[in-house]
């Protein structure tokens, strides 16, 4: 206890409070994290597809799909489009539109600018593989 009254203990909280305080989007994984949640959304969708409903995220790229379901995203199981969710502040739409002019080829994805990096308007940070496991940036995002 006596390291939270040291003067660098409160310089630290003081920048990280800053720094959290830019954060735009908060994930909903919990403790469980992408290992156990994975599973989730794939049997989730596996059961809309058995219904014969194809869920909208089968054709997304793997990067955008884990970002809208950790981040709160949801499919209506009898429709399988996107439901609305307030945590997403319009970055679903954002990213529907993305994938779209990617396909279409209105937008050329890379890899420092991708569908998600597109639609969200911010840079991935470098050197992160979130999702992916200890591999580099580069290699985690190829698409």
């Amino acid at each position: 206890m006596k390291f939270k009254e040291l003067e660098v203990a409160k310089e630290r909280s003081r920048i990280n409070k800053l720094n959290a305080a830019k954060k735009i989007w908060h994930h909903k994984l919990g403790p469980d994290g992408y290992e156990v949640t994975r599973p989730k959304w794939d049997l989730s969708e596996q059961q809309m597809m058995d219904a014969g409903v194809t869920p909208v995220t089968l054709s997304w790229p793997p990067r955008c799909r884990t970002w809208f379901y950790a981040h709160g995203g949801a499919l209506d199981p009898k429709t399988g489009q996107v439901l609305k969710k307030a945590s997403l502040k319009g970055a679903d739409d954002k990213l529907l539109v993305a994938i779209e002019e990617a396909r279409t080829g209105v937008f050329m994805p890379n890899r420092e600018n991708d569908k998600l990096t597109h639609a969200l308007g911010n840079h991935e940070h470098p050197g992160r593989t979130r999702g992916k496991g200890v591999v580099p940036w580069y290699e985690g995002f190829l698409d």
